[in-house]
């Protein structure tokens, strides 16, 4: 059986698929990525990653990066017409939740009254502020501190007030910076259940260093190195499998083909290859030859501390990918 067509080779003029959430395009790294609608996305990346940049990108705040964004929602629930928008556009604005890594300096304010400013940046109108804060108020645990002044709030309190404003506004788009990295693990728990518990949304993306979290809340994880996306991984019930080997390419896909296995070779070292009965034994007969071959999901650690210890440098992705609903 010959190799699948290599993921770079496949191309779509659609702006958008139908009912596409996120459109991530970028022409010099040939990437060209969509996620569909109702996703929970990881930014997986490293101290140093560029988590961060990516994200302000994302939402707009920059654009150094040189991404062409595109972002589709119904903008309502009742509503199944789907509009397209970018993020400088003031419809996005208005349809988008964002919690920073850094929150703004108002500590003389109370948590209430931080989020009634917050409100007011986001156009909510007087009577959906009282009732979206009583929401969030009771979502995210905040009885104890709302009326207690920003500066005298531990790390941890910041950081719940700074994810609960990202919902004053009902948003279709939610988008979190290393949402846990100050919570501890009960707050970590309310955290990862209020996201999965999410119902209405386009798309609500957060970033982590932390590969663990990222398995078991995401449905899709984008692993992010040097500000670029490194790899996709999509859908936990995939198949596939992931193989990285230091022998050079040749001696592998000799491998691959002599035993007519579907594959890809996504370079440098690294292949996903299509399950298979056969693969066990691959695997135990030229073993010596792999650093790894895993289930998708399993590669992911190995993957992501080849390149903590930079003996894996992804290419520049060239892909087309859509996450499966």
């Amino acid at each position: 059986m010959p190799p699948l067509a290599n993921i770079s080779q496949t191309k779509n003029t659609n702006a958008l698929l139908d009912r596409a959430s996120l459109t991530i395009r970028h022409s010099k790294l040939k990437t060209n990525i969509k996620i569909k609608q109702e996703r929970r996305v990881a930014l997986l990346g490293l101290n140093g990653a560029g988590k961060s940049t990516f994200i302000r990108n994302l939402i707009g705040e920059s654009n150094h990066l040189g991404f062409g964004l595109f972002y589709q929602t119904n903008g309502s629930i009742e509503n199944n017409n789907f509009i397209s928008i970018k993020p400088n556009d003031q419809r996005f604005k208005r349809l988008m939740g964002y919690q920073a890594d850094t929150m703004l300096s108002m500590g003389q304010l109370s948590a209430c009254e931080y989020l009634n400013l917050c409100a007011g940046f986001k156009q909510v109108s007087a009577n959906d502020t009282n009732k979206n804060i009583k929401k969030i108020v009771d979502l995210w645990g905040l009885e104890n501190i709302l009326h207690q002044p920003l500066q005298s709030l531990s790390k941890g309190n910041m950081q719940k007030i700074a994810i609960a404003q990202a919902f004053i506004n009902n948003p279709q788009f939610l988008f979190f910076d290393e949402p846990c990295q100050s919570l501890d693990p009960i707050e970590q728990e309310r955290f990862n259940k209020n996201i999965l518990d999410l119902t209405v949304f386009s798309l609500c993306l957060f970033s982590t260093h932390n590969i663990n979290h990222a398995l078991s809340v995401a449905d899709d994880i984008l692993l992010i190195h040097q500000s670029k996306i490194a790899y996709f991984y999509q859908d936990k019930s995939q198949d596939n499998y992931l193989l990285f080997s230091f022998e050079n390419r040749q001696k592998i896909s000799n491998y691959l083909n002599l035993s007519n296995f579907e594959y890809e070779f996504l370079g440098n070292g690294l292949y996903k290859i299509a399950s298979s009965d056969i693969l066990d034994e691959l695997i135990k007969k030229n073993h010596v030859n792999f650093e790894f071959c895993l289930p998708e999901k399993e590669a992911l650690m190995p993957l992501f501390r080849l390149l903590a210890s930079n003996e894996w440098q992804p290419s520049d992705l060239e892909i087309d990918k859509n996450a499966q609903s």
